[in-house]
């Protein structure tokens, strides 16, 4: 199709009408997954779940409503110490993590008082996903970031710490880490500005997706739709609509 005046790309969970077959392949995970075990989340009985170091102790009022919450405090800026708790994630899924934060006093150079979730596989530490903190004194704030488990990974690490560098007291209370649907994005690489070329109508797509698309059992309901693409020119317009065709497109 000579494509002459733009390109509209639109991401749907479901579509008005979809022809005879073009919805066989994949399906998008949403709640296909059992939430991960986290361990005393609360901070309500201890330091349970917790491997706690030097500097990290359980305050038993210090939390959001007056009960128990993780307490760390630095006053040297050469230690960095972290609190992990190890669990159990599928690879190739993708989660959203978060915790409540309190902090006073927190300064330094970095982003202050946070959370990571962190991966490693038989070699070692494969890296993670690391939201910004809190830093200064501050009301308990909601601190989240999101990341798809990598493949290879065999082990999975929930991490609460002060940024390396930083001194001051950080209060954590309420972690929480769940599963979210796939994440499929795609970015215009030619030709370039987003255009499309009026002569030879053709763009060049490239793909990413993050999170896990599997094979259906049975049948895809258009419910289950990735992504709805389409494409609209001067007095036409054709849709493409279903599966990701190949995950390095």
């Amino acid at each position: 199709m000579n494509v002459a005046a733009g390109l509209l790309l639109a991401w749907s969970s479901a579509l008005a009408s979809v022809p005879s077959g073009i919805s066989d392949g994949y399906r998008r995970i949403t709640a296909d997954f059992p939430r991960p075990v986290l361990v005393n989340a609360d901070f309500n009985t201890g330091t349970t779940g917790w491997e706690l170091p030097v500097g990290y102790s359980h305050d038993p009022r210090g939390g959001r409503s007056g009960t128990g919450a993780l307490k760390m405090v630095r006053t040297d800026s050469t230690v960095y110490t972290l609190a992990v708790q190890r669990i159990k994630l599928i690879p190739q899924v993708r989660y959203r993590f978060g915790i409540w934060v309190r902090t006073e006093g927190v300064a330094g150079e970095d982003s202050g008082g946070t959370i990571c979730l962190e991966f490693s596989d038989e070699k070692g530490w494969m890296g993670g996903h690391y939201p910004n903190g809190l830093k200064g004194t501050t009301d308990w704030t909601w601190v989240e970031g999101s990341v798809a488990v990598p493949e290879r990974a065999v082990g999975c690490t929930l991490t609460l710490y002060l940024r390396q560098g930083m001194t001051g007291t950080v209060w954590f209370d309420d972690a929480k880490i769940e599963p979210e649907a796939g994440v499929w994005t795609a970015h215009q690489i030619y030709p370039s500005h987003e255009s499309v070329d009026a002569e030879s109508g053709r763009i060049v797509l490239a793909s990413l997706d993050g999170g896990m698309f599997l094979p259906p059992p049975q049948k895809v309901d258009e419910a289950d739709l990735v992504c709805r693409i389409r494409a609209r020119a001067v007095g036409s317009s054709w849709t493409w609509a279903g599966p990701i065709p190949d995950r390095s497109s």
